[in-house]
């Protein structure tokens, strides 16, 4: 049975099928329980058929045919450690499957699952450290270094309250905000400190009446955010782990600023996949872009539904889509 037998016994819709199958750059809208890690898996596995057959219509493998590391090769993201499991869980599945089924590529297909452990499928945030710390190795410099650790919510979290309380007391407040917000007429201080904070910016990138998720920054609150962001670095620094979006403020840096190390990871990768890319932001878009390259190669397919994105408040833009 080839490939193509075994896709027609997949029992996918017309729809489903035709995401699958289509030739070059694809925005796939898709609804929850539509089936789109079904159709992620199995564009996948269409990818890896198409290198099979040299028909390379995404990417010039240099000598690699028949093998070296192809799944290895392509880049999937998506926005849980949950979703990033299944996904791979379910490819892993459909790689044995074609290895039972396909006997005529059946070596070809358990090479695949041999590259498997070494596939970049993972949360936007575990590529974006795994990237960091690969251009740190190559020799770019980076403040983050080579070895950091990335930091969950909740880690994350603790080190924002130990750096607001760090800074009420450099600021000769009590740990109690609500005298300082009084003072200085500020509502919810604390959230729009945290909210910078969550999207990994930087005070010399900001001024006042900067526009902060539709509320300009006052000089006291840019003068309070460069005092708990040095504090909040430092803690980070001390912890030897950092939270995602400052990881991803740094890798977009690395990438603007490293014309060679693009190029050489870029060749690393033939096709890119973004799982819940409604839940991306700019910064995010802009990493894809420069990964992918120029739009129009083939390299890039991307899922979501604008109607579902669910990380807003840490800047995801659904206009992106």
């Amino acid at each position: 049975m080839s490939f193509d037998l075994w896709l027609n016994q997949q029992n996918l819709n017309p729809e489903q099928r035709r995401a699958v199958l289509a030739p070059g750059d694809l925005a796939i809208r898709a609804a929850a329980g539509s089936g789109k890690t079904s159709v992620l898996v199995r564009r996948i596995l269409w990818l890896l058929s198409r290198e099979m057959e040299r028909d390379l219509d995404f990417a010039s493998l240099d000598g690699h045919a028949n093998g070296s590391n192809l799944l290895g090769r392509i880049l999937a993201t998506t926005f849980t450690r949950k979703a990033a499991g299944e996904l791979r869980e379910r490819l892993d599945g459909g790689l044995r499957e074609l290895v039972e089924q396909d006997a005529d590529h059946a070596d070809f297909w358990r090479r695949r699952i041999e590259e498997l452990p070494m596939a970049k499928i993972g949360t936007i945030d575990s590529v974006a450290g795994s990237m960091v710390r690969q251009l740190a190795r190559s020799g770019c410099p980076t403040p983050l270094g080579a070895d950091f650790e990335m930091l969950d919510s909740m880690e994350q979290d603790n080190l924002i309250q130990e750096a607001l309380r760090r800074t009420a007391l450099d600021l000769n407040q009590t740990p109690n905000w609500e005298i300082w917000e009084e003072a200085k007429g500020i509502n919810s201080i604390q959230e729009v400190l945290r909210n910078l904070i969550y999207r990994g910016l930087y005070p010399q990138n900001l001024k006042a009446d900067t526009n902060a998720q539709g509320a300009p920054l006052s000089e006291a609150i840019l003068a309070c955010f460069k005092v708990m962001h040095a504090h909040y670095m430092a803690l980070c620094q001390n912890r030897g782990a950092f939270d995602f979006a400052h990881v991803s403020t740094e890798l977009l840096r690395l990438l603007e600023n490293h014309p060679t190390e693009l190029t050489v990871l870029r060749g690393s990768i033939s096709h890119i996949l973004v799982d819940e890319f409604q839940d991306t932001n700019d910064q995010q878009w802009r990493i894809i872009s420069h990964l992918a390259g120029e739009l129009g190669a083939g390299r890039l397919t991307i899922v979501g539904d604008p109607q579902q994105s669910i990380y807003m408040f840490r800047g995801a833009d659904p206009g992106v889509f």
